[in-house]
């Protein structure tokens, strides 16, 4: 009897080792909820219809539910992450997520050019995009966007703030920068360059500004103009 007591395992431990299982089933759920986002995503497809019940994403969850037990009886939980606030948290984490690693290529292949170009959306509101222009070791080329900011003022200077703010909060260094292309504010190329230093030019055949700098003038041939 005293054997068999000992070969017993606690209540204590019986209610721990279900409560770990659990989480560990949960955990599982989770994930095939940020990979059925992510192939979403991926393929540019929408994640909510005009019933959220009926969106791509709770019926790719669905469906994929139907060959695992686990997500079907996650999905039933009053708590599931699926509502649309989870959906753009989510989505916020792939975004940063992606970022980061834009972030780190740019930074490691060191000199960049920064691009900027403005519109207005439907409520007339100025948009500024935020691309980032640079050349790997095998002398390819890459574009990529970083960021797409709202402004109150279209001036040279609110502009160059605005860059500077960008590459302080992806941790690019401004002393990096070796062009600068813009739609007509030639002001925020001024007041950029009168940051990071450097000589001012003006591109008539493609009313483009950029910036060049003394000591690595060469570079600029990556930018055709």
């Amino acid at each position: 009897m005293q054997l068999d007591a000992i070969k017993r395992k606690s209540v204590a431990l019986q209610i721990n080792t279900g409560f770990n299982e659990q989480q560990a089933a949960a955990r599982r759920s989770l994930i095939k909820l940020f990979t059925s986002l992510r192939y979403l995503l991926r393929q540019g497809l929408i994640i909510r219809g005009h019933d959220e019940g009926e969106g791509n994403y709770h019926q790719l969850l669905k469906l994929r539910a139907e060959d695992s037990a686990e997500l079907k009886e996650f999905l039933q939980r009053k708590t599931n992450f699926t509502s649309f606030r989870g959906q753009q948290e989510m989505t916020q984490m792939f975004s940063h997520f992606i970022l980061r690693i834009l972030a780190s290529k740019i930074k490691a292949n060191g000199m960049f050019a920064v691009m900027v170009d403005g519109t207005q959306d439907i409520c007339g509101s100025e948009q500024e995009s935020v691309c980032i222009r640079h050349v790997d070791s095998e002398l390819c080329v890459h574009e990529d966007f970083l960021d797409l900011h709202k402004m109150h003022q279209t001036t040279g200077d609110a502009i160059a703030r605005m860059i500077l703010d960008v590459l302080t909060r992806f941790s690019l260094s401004a002393g990096q920068i070796r062009a600068q292309t813009y739609d007509g504010a030639s002001q925020a190329v001024i007041a950029v360059t009168e940051h990071v230093g450097g000589d001012y030019r003006f591109c008539h055949q493609n009313q483009c500004s950029f910036e060049s700098f003394r000591e690595n003038r060469n570079i600029l041939s990556f930018i055709p103009c």
